[in-house]
């Protein structure tokens, strides 16, 4: 458990792209399986902690919308890695792709919905 908290912390020990390294993580923990009970609940959690210290969730939960360009830039992923995080998640239906020109537009619609049946949301 102490090389994987170290792994995980450090980031001198790994230069992988944070979501294989989030991979490598879950799969570490879930093969030592410290707990009699409850290892995949703390993994996901594990997943979840993750994610946020490397800041890979506040991109889509800041905005209605995002792109491609966006979680690069915002990310520091590349262009392949960014790509197929947001389609993961419009396979999973948490964003609609939606393809204007040559853009693709990943909405968050749960978001925008949460925006327009808030009373209390300054008006536009």
């Amino acid at each position: 458990m102490n090389n994987l908290v170290e792994y995980i912390n450090d980031e001198s020990l790994s230069d992988l792209d944070p979501l294989v390294k989030m991979a490598v993580i879950h799969f570490q923990f879930e093969s030592i399986h410290p707990f009699y009970d409850g290892n995949g609940r703390c993994g996901r959690i594990l997943n979840i902690l993750y994610l946020v210290t490397q800041d890979l969730l506040n991109n889509l939960f800041r905005h209605p919308y995002t792109k491609i360009e966006f979680v690069v830039n915002d990310l520091g992923v590349t262009r392949l890695t960014a790509t197929k995080y947001l389609d993961q998640l419009v396979e999973s239906g948490f964003l609609q792709k939606q393809k204007i020109g040559r853009v693709n537009y990943y909405i968050n619609t749960p978001l925008c919905d949460l925006f327009i049946r808030n009373p209390d949301a300054p008006k536009l």
